[in-house]
């Protein structure tokens, strides 16, 4: 789909739309072109006597409007807009149609088949014919834009679905993990037989077990829809593609031949593992795509302000409202092999959040092209280090911890956890968390990233600008999909992350890891 109107055609010029006039009769083709004369340097326009020159011609140069004869004898214009209409792309192409038939059932059909105007050729001469076709092409463009626009919010929507169900997931199973990590020492510290002992550890073993395969399907869930959290670095669509090259050419899905094309280096801020799971995407659809002798083309190429990966084939292209519907989640065109629809979705998704977009189009190859193209903008480096004081309280006493988050029961099985070690107070949102900060220094700040009213990453952001000491020593803990802000932050926060659910091992390992850490680096 040719998304930018003003692009130049071979000779240099820049061409607004291509037209398609579809008529049998010479003089009134080269009357059409006169009509056009006043923006000739505009149209690229292509001619075809016949219906089926036209229909060849049609599919081949995909017009952005058709000019259309409803006499084409032996055939008609109706049979042409009929034959279009089995294709489904008349919303997306629009047809004016020039008769000498007058009547109301022309009318009639021409409307249901979706003609736009319905020209008289006695009044021709005194139409603006360019005109009405940059109208035309005008209100085409806001239809797209707003096929676009109920796309995203669909997969917005989609979205906020899988985030609300892994938030939903993982904070009740971190506090089943760390309630179940007491009850074992409980166990132990009860007066049982050893017998009674080892089954109730056994069972409270198997319930935790249990509740690190949720939290394995949760991430499942996150990956196909395209939202995993990862780690944001510089990286190109050059050596992303070097590195997927083996895995490639040894997909079980892989036939016809494979060509690899590498043209630009250019870097940009991403997530490799998001990123990678696009190109598979890609690949993988076009492979579907081709018989078993075809070909699909992976490239890459630059200009100044973005970087393109184009994965295209040699298949039998994607036609008309089908270029909508199939980045829209769950469509697929092969239920019969068992394919879901997410990768195409996926792939628009991850090329969304990294504030680009996937399209798709004509390749010269006869199959489809898609375009997975994103910005250069370079983000500041937020992975370096803060200049900052060292912890608080060093290796005398016990290290102080400050736990930030919105669910009650998550703070209270944190609390109950590292109060063990260390000293332990609790906020409820960014602004109590503040407050504290306001009055003494902690040595650990372990803050939820979704929080109500601020969030972890404002209050963090806030911290950098006020109490930088404390920012660096900001821990964070999600347990839910983020939006795309935030996760741009959190991929590249110096800290990182921790995952929900956490175990009460993984949750203590992780604090004394990180003060560990601290101390040592202070110690330099």
């Amino acid at each position: 789909m040719k998304d930018e109107l003003d692009a130049l055609d071979a000779g240099g010029r820049v061409v607004v739309a291509r037209l398609l006039i579809v008529d049998d009769d010479s003089a009134d083709r080269a009357a059409l072109r006169r009509a056009l004369r006043r923006s000739a340097d505009r149209f690229e326009v292509h001619e075809a006597s016949s219906l089926e020159e036209g229909l060849e011609m049609f599919t081949r140069i995909e017009p952005d409007c058709i000019l259309l004869d409803q006499h084409l004898s032996p055939n008609t214009g109706i049979d042409f807009l009929e034959w279009i209409a089995a294709r489904g792309v008349v919303s997306h192409t629009p047809v004016i149609m020039i008769t000498t038939d007058d009547s109301q059932r022309l009318g009639v059909d021409a409307m249901r088949l979706g003609v736009a105007e319905l020209i008289a050729k006695r009044a021709l001469p005194d139409v603006d014919l360019c005109a009405m076709v940059m109208a035309l092409l005008e209100l085409r463009d806001l239809r797209r834009e707003e096929a676009r626009r109920i796309y995203s919010e669909r997969l917005q929507s989609l979205g906020r679905l899988v985030a609300q169900a892994v938030h939903e997931i993982n904070n009740p199973a971190t506090i089943v993990r760390l309630a179940l990590a007491r009850v074992g020492e409980s166990i132990k510290n009860e007066q049982l037989s050893l017998d009674e002992r080892l089954r109730l550890l056994e069972l409270v073993g198997s319930a935790d077990h249990a509740l690190e395969r949720i939290g394995m399907v949760a991430r499942d869930l996150e990956d196909k829809a395209g939202l995993a959290l990862g780690r944001y670095e510089q990286l190109s669509f050059n050596a992303l593609l070097d590195e997927a090259r083996l895995g490639i050419e040894q997909s079980p899905r892989r036939r016809g031949r494979l060509e690899l094309e590498f043209e630009s280096a250019r870097s940009f801020p991403g997530d490799k593992g998001q990123l990678r799971r696009a190109l598979i995407d890609l690949v993988e659809n076009a492979f579907e795509a081709i018989l078993p002798y075809g070909v699909v083309r992976v490239s890459t190429r630059a200009d100044e302000r973005s970087t393109e990966l184009i994965v295209e084939d040699d298949g039998p292209g994607v036609d008309g409202e089908l270029r909508e519907a199939i980045f829209e989640p769950f469509f697929t065109s092969h239920p019969e092999r068992g394919a879901l629809g997410m990768g195409l979705s996926r792939a628009s998704a991850i090329a969304e959040r990294h504030g680009g977009r996937l399209s798709v189009e004509r390749s010269t190859l006869g199959g489809a092209r898609f375009v997975f193209r994103v910005p250069l903008e370079v983000r500041p480096d937020v992975t370096t280090p803060l200049s900052v004081p060292p912890p608080s309280s060093g290796p005398v006493g016990r290290p102080r911890i400050l736990i930030v988050d919105d669910e009650p029961q998550i703070r209270d099985s944190y609390r109950r956890i590292l109060r063990m070690k260390f000293d332990v107070d609790v906020a409820s949102s960014g602004r109590e968390a503040y407050e504290l900060i306001c009055r003494r220094n902690f040595d650990l700040v372990l803050c939820d990233v979704v929080m109500p009213e601020e969030d972890g990453v404002r209050f963090a952001e806030r911290l950098q600008l006020e109490f930088p000491g404390q920012a660096a020593v900001v821990l964070f803990c999600t347990g839910g999909v983020l939006e795309s802000e935030q996760e741009r932050f959190l991929s590249s926060w110096q800290n990182g992350y921790l995952r929900k659910p956490l175990s009460a091992e993984q949750l203590l390992v992780a604090a004394t890891t990180f003060l560990s850490s601290r101390f040592r680096s202070a110690q330099v």
